[in-house]
């Protein structure tokens, strides 16, 4: 009876550690998800983000499909630029009113203020690429107007100068002009001084950013539009937040943080 007993037992102890082993490694496995989930995820920026997106809601781009934008614009430049008169037109067809042009009050004369040249003539490419930022439009559809404002020869191709300077002009738009809105209206929820703040802690995380932009999309010399569409549209990687104007400052914001 002894033996048939510590023999019935045996199977019972096998099973039991089995089933110990398989624990671990689900807790194992759990641990690496949440990591995982960790590392991808980028957390709330301050109170100052909030105030600004509020008053980037109010600009007259943001109602509007971005491809729209784009459109108007490129219609209506030349060699990459516009006139006063050819922005008019442009906004005509979008609809808007020209309050924007003409009265230095309104939010968005002073981003137009911003995006000219010495020659105070202003540039499609910029104000197409706002129009992507804070305007309406599929992930896809954005993605490939952004590349291609960067690819006018139409090559089907960038390469790292290129990549360099579209991270660049994202983060100056986001970082320093579109914040220009909210300086001077501060409360005492956020006064001028903690958006003013802000913006310096984010063009200290602009190079690392950079870095990281690099990283993910340049495997060699070049990226090919398909490739570039399917890397900054993946959920799973971290260049989608660079479609839209909060997002870019969320994604720049968490490495200014180490700084």
């Amino acid at each position: 009876m002894g033996a048939c007993c510590g023999t019935s037992k045996k199977p019972k102890s096998d099973s039991t550690q089995m089933k110990k082993t398989n624990v671990e490694d689900n807790a194992t496995e759990e641990k690496k998800e949440v990591q995982k989930e960790k590392e991808n995820i980028i957390e709330s920026p301050p109170k100052e983000e909030q105030f600004i997106v509020n008053y980037e809601e109010k600009l007259e781009f943001v109602q509007l499909k971005s491809r729209d934008i784009i459109s108007a614009l490129a219609a209506e430049g030349m060699e990459g630029l516009l006139s006063k008169p050819q922005l008019k037109r442009a906004f005509m067809t979008l609809e808007l009113t020209d309050e924007a042009l003409t009265s230095p009050d309104a939010s968005f004369y002073k981003i137009l203020s911003k995006v000219k040249n010495e020659k105070k003539l202003y540039e499609v490419r910029k104000l197409s690429l706002l129009g992507i930022l804070i305007g309406k439009g599929a992930t896809k559809g954005k993605v490939s107007s952004l590349f291609k404002l960067y690819d006018p020869e139409n090559s089907e191709s960038l390469d790292a100068a290129k990549v360099e300077l579209m991270f660049n002009e994202i983060a100056d738009l986001c970082a320093n002009i579109l914040p220009i809105i909210a300086i001077g209206e501060g409360d005492e929820y956020c006064t001028k001084e903690e958006i003013e703040g802000y913006i310096e802690l984010l063009n200290k995380g602009k190079e690392k950013a950079l870095q990281k932009v690099k990283a993910v999309l340049m495997d060699g010399d070049s990226i090919s539009e398909s490739d570039f569409v399917t890397k900054v549209s993946d959920s799973e990687l971290p260049l989608k937040s660079l479609l839209s104007s909060s997002g870019a400052r969320a994604f720049i914001w968490q490495f200014s943080k180490s700084n």
